[in-house]
């Protein structure tokens, strides 16, 4: 792509009020120096839109490892231990400057969600769905990551971080103040490095994707009155599942295209959040 069609393209894309999917440009991938063993990142992509229409907008950037997997013994819904797949996906974060001009920095937010007290939290929710048909995505599964302790332990010797500060953290060890943006080229990187872990996966599975909630505050509103729903940017990456369910020794992931930013909708429009409150208050 030429300079002058990229820049095009960026103009176009930053004028854009509504796309739901803002696709991670190839250049973001290409410019990154992938060490330790991280093979993809995506960075942020804010538009000027985006940033007109919020307060304080931040979002980080994201590096991962391919998905992997390791068989351990957990506890089953009886309490006994038996031999179960535990799949993971290494990746690390961090927060990076978002550039405003004068003229967005003028401008009232358009966003009205109500504001949440207390500084800025990072919680990152990583949501792996399977399915079987990559043209359509419908869901066969959808499971969120949910922290193992004996998982973490395993997985940081087979990932054997040379640091204290680089060992992989789960979902709930993981989650803090978001930090200070660092600019790409500060010789200091303190990467936050996080693990998902997933249990139940179905062997077949050979397509699937992976969401990353938690790492932008970026959202939409869309919809009028009581239907009103908040639509929060989020970073998608999908994978490939390919080798033997009888024998998960075998199976081999394999990235599926580029990670990608897009919108999804929250689970409760304003009338049920309202009326949640409504109960509440009764009580």
């Amino acid at each position: 792509m030429s300079h002058s069609n990229r820049r095009t393209f960026l103009s176009l894309l930053a004028g854009s009020a509504f796309g739901a999917r803002l696709v991670s440009t190839a250049w973001a991938q290409d410019d990154a120096k992938l060490t330790r063993g991280f093979e993809v990142s995506i960075k942020p992509f804010t538009t000027g839109v985006e940033v007109a229409r919020q307060l304080a907008v931040w979002e980080m950037e994201i590096q991962m490892k391919s998905m992997r997997m390791i068989t351990l013994d957990l506890p089953d819904a009886s309490g006994k231990k038996v031999p179960q797949q535990v799949w993971y996906l290494p990746y690390r974060t961090i927060s990076r400057p978002i550039i405003k001009n004068q003229a967005q920095i003028d401008l009232i937010p358009v966003n009205e969600l109500d504001p949440v007290p207390g500084p800025p939290m990072f919680i990152p929710q990583l949501t792996l769905v399977t399915y079987e048909d990559p043209q359509t995505e419908i869901p066969a599964q959808i499971l969120i990551d949910r922290p193992i302790p004996s998982a973490s332990i395993a997985i940081n010797k087979i990932e054997r971080p040379d640091r204290p500060d680089t060992t992989f953290l789960d979902s709930v060890s993981v989650v803090r103040s978001v930090p200070d943006p660092i600019a790409a080229d500060t010789d200091d990187q303190p990467w936050i490095y996080g693990c998902a872990t997933w249990t139940g996966v179905d062997p077949k599975t050979d397509f699937f994707k992976v969401i990353f909630q938690g790492f932008s505050n970026v959202y939409e509103l869309r919809g009028e009155g009581d239907e009103q729903r908040a639509w929060r940017k989020v970073m998608v990456q999908r994978f490939t599942s390919r080798g033997d369910e009888f024998d998960p020794t075998q199976k081999e992931f394999g990235f599926d295209r580029s990670p990608f930013w897009e919108y999804q909708p929250d689970k409760r429009s304003k009338a049920e959040i309202a009326a949640e409150r409504s109960a509440a208050a009764g009580k």
